[in-house]
């Protein structure tokens, strides 16, 4: 298991084959945070360009190269670094008595704009997501803010 610092939680990123093939958990039968995660994961989709920005629009752990720092993490992507590298979704969860709070975040070697074939980086390290509140009498979501590019969304 991968994991990395965010303030003063922990995000952490489970090994890919550990969801894989795995029947989804009834919402009833939660016996911790592990089994809300995943049953409230959001389905990420990716459009992917061609070219070279393709290799931008791959979601990486932080630090694919291990330099230890993001801001080489676009160099190192459009060189094919992370070709071979699985998709990273990091979650992180805290409750109350009434809440959960389940995050799910995505990191981008990039965020980048223009033609797919020459993309112009706007900006190194691109980590975006959600934060899904669900209720723990109802069972059911009650709000999920989504941030991505410095703006935030209500659902």
């Amino acid at each position: 298991m991968l994991s990395g610092c965010a303030g003063a939680g922990r995000l952490e990123a489970p090994d890919v084959g550990e969801a894989v093939g795995r029947p989804r958990p009834s919402p009833f039968v939660w016996e911790g945070a592990r089994e809300a995660l995943a049953y409230f994961a959001p389905i990420v989709m990716q459009e992917q360009a061609e070219g070279a920005g393709s290799l931008l629009d791959r979601p990486t752990r932080l630090d694919p190269d291990r330099s230890g720092s993001l801001a080489d993490d676009h160099a190192f992507a459009l060189s094919g670094g992370t070709a071979g590298q699985r998709p990273i979704f990091y979650v992180a969860d805290e409750a109350d008595a009434e809440r959960l709070y389940l995050f799910y975040g995505v990191y981008y070697p990039a965020d980048w704009s223009i033609a797919a074939g020459r993309p112009r980086v706007d900006h190194a390290g691109d980590f975006e997501g959600a934060l899904v509140v669900v209720s723990r009498e109802s069972r059911r979501v009650e709000a999920v803010v989504t941030q991505a590019h410095k703006r935030y969304y209500l659902w």
